[in-house]
């Protein structure tokens, strides 16, 4: 097993996947469903690794911690603001379910980069703030935005003290919006 790093990861799996057709968490990628292929992947960074979900226990039945998200709408920003209340560390990671290829090295790279209120990997000149570490402090800020019901993850992070890492390779941050 590799060096743990001394942070949280998050899993945000609230989303309604309304391109996806169905619930994209449990899409079966190589025989495993893609919410908890990503959760093993952080796990052997992080240990253990929380989702959150629309409801506790959502899905236990993929040996997933499961926890309900503290905001009602149906918004990245309160999967990552649940994250940063929920986190005793400086540091959080927070991923999508639906990066099936997110790897160690990105997350690492991510790590060995991280200063301010965060480092938000950009790749192929998209910002891709739901596979990034935030310090918690910006749950200030973040909380702020919520408070106003500005709600765009991109905007937000624009506007603030986040750093952003230019990765040559991008495809362990693709993300599925479609089946396939």
């Amino acid at each position: 097993m590799t060096d743990l790093l001394p942070a949280e990861a998050f899993v945000l799996a609230g989303g309604q996947s309304r391109r996806f057709g169905s619930d994209k968490a449990r899409y079966i990628i190589d025989g495993q469903a893609m919410l908890k292929r990503v959760v093993d992947r952080l796990g052997n960074l992080f240990g253990p690794v929380t989702v959150i979900a629309k409801e506790a226990g959502m899905y236990a039945d993929l040996g997933c911690a499961t926890v309900a998200d503290h905001y009602p709408v149906q918004a990245p920003l309160a999967g990552l603001l649940t994250a940063l209340e929920l986190s005793g560390s400086d540091w959080t990671f927070v991923a999508a379910c639906d990066l099936p290829a997110l790897d160690e090295g990105t997350v690492r790279l991510l790590w060995d980069h991280r200063r301010g209120a965060g480092v938000i990997p950009v790749a192929a000149g998209q910002l891709h703030p739901l596979a990034a570490f935030y310090h918690r402090s910006s749950r200030t800020h973040f909380q702020a935005a919520w408070d106003e019901q500005r709600l765009a993850l991109k905007t937000i992070i624009s506007h603030a003290d986040f750093t952003q890492l230019h990765i040559a390779d991008d495809r362990a941050l693709e993300n599925m919006n479609r089946p396939g």
